[in-house]
């Protein structure tokens, strides 16, 4: 069963063949290859001025504590690196989270019980009785 279509050709004229799948597919590609490059640059502008406020915010608001962190420990003290780290946190109103990491790490590593302390126990002096009373 044929359907035959009256159309005029012209004899000088070739009719182009139709595309093979290879070349539909190829040009679907690149048509929607140009349609995300057009998205792309729509968005672009908007996209890299949100993300480098995003990123602005973010370096202020991790700046202002790392100077302080580092000019702690930067300190000429004697104190070890992560008492030093410690001290600041909890001065910096993070001792409810110094409090959970230390019960956290107390609670799976605890210290062997029984023993004597390296240098022993040491000895305090007796307190100092006064004799002198206050008046009434």
């Amino acid at each position: 069963m044929s359907v035959e279509v009256d159309r005029e050709v012209d004899s000088t004229t070739p009719i182009p063949p139709s595309p093979s799948r290879r070349e539909r597919v190829q040009t679907r590609r690149e048509r929607v290859k140009t349609r995300r490059e057009r998205k792309k640059a729509h968005r672009s502008r908007k996209y890299r001025l949100i993300r480098s406020g995003c990123i602005a915010a973010i370096a202020i608001l991790v700046a202002v504590p790392a100077w302080s962190l580092g000019r702690v420990m930067l300190a000429d003290n004697t104190d070890p690196l992560g008492v030093r780290v410690v001290e600041w946190a909890r001065d910096h109103h993070l001792s409810g989270i110094v409090n959970r990491i230390e019960n956290f790490w107390y609670t799976h590593n605890q210290p062997p019980r029984g023993g004597t302390p390296k240098g022993g126990i040491p000895n305090t002096p007796a307190p100092v009785a006064s004799a002198a009373k206050h008046a009434p």
